[in-house]
């Protein structure tokens, strides 16, 4: 049985980059869970603080792209002395399997968690590139 992987890139420096900036700039922002039963598999990212209409889903062929665009409206009026959370924006990019069926991938946003359910089926069908909308 195939699973859902998370596409990561490696930062040079990574560490030395999120001490000075007091963030993870790439692997854990937001922080997700995975969870897989028989019939589908269950991305949820913990994205609080937002509207449904502030995220993009795309699914191209076996890759799940999550995003979240910058707003313009995000201006900071404090200074922070520590900043453990900023979600201004991000990219997520999951390889999901091809048990997936792709057409009735769903989701919903609610309590601060983007969830995303993934069917399972027993043949893959291949779709170019298809938006989510986010219940």
């Amino acid at each position: 049985m195939n699973t859902i992987i998370h596409n990561t890139k490696s930062v040079f420096f990574e560490d030395i980059i999120n001490n000075l900036f007091g963030s993870n700039i790439y692997n854990d922002i937001p922080p997700y869970n995975i969870i897989e039963n028989d019939k589908e598999f269950l991305i949820e990212l913990s994205v609080p603080g937002f509207n449904k209409k502030d995220f993009s889903i795309e699914v191209e062929e076996n890759n799940l792209k999550v995003s979240k665009l910058s707003s313009e409206n995000n201006k900071l009026e404090n200074k922070f002395y520590e900043r453990q959370f900023n979600y201004s924006q991000f990219e997520k990019n999951f390889s999901i399997p091809e048990e997936v069926n792709i057409e009735k991938i769903n989701s919903i946003y609610e309590s601060g968690i983007l969830k995303i359910f993934l069917p399972k089926i027993k043949e893959f069908k291949q779709s170019k590139i298809k938006s989510i909308q986010i219940k």
